[in-house]
């Protein structure tokens, strides 16, 4: 009769997956309820960088009852290219 030999790096593996669909399929839902904020967007403003060129740039910015937020609030900045 055989035995079974398993090396490391498949053990390794075997486990790795095993957690990972263990947490991934229990994890609770994320309920986030609902946004504090609206959103207003300023379309296509242009922006000057520091070479000069203009960069056309969507601004999103909060509000609340229709207003802009005055408060300072985190951004998220991304820039993809021209």
């Amino acid at each position: 009769m055989k035995t079974l030999r398993i090396n490391r790096p498949t053990l390794l593996v075997a486990l790795l997956v095993a957690v990972t669909l263990h947490f991934g399929l229990t994890l609770p839902e994320c309920n986030a309820g609902e946004p504090r904020y609206g959103v207003t967007i300023l379309r296509d403003v242009m922006v000057t960088m520091r070479d000069g060129i203009r960069l056309s740039t969507d601004i999103y910015l909060p509000t609340e009852n229709e207003a802009i937020v005055p408060e300072k609030l985190p951004a998220i900045l991304r820039r993809t290219p021209y």
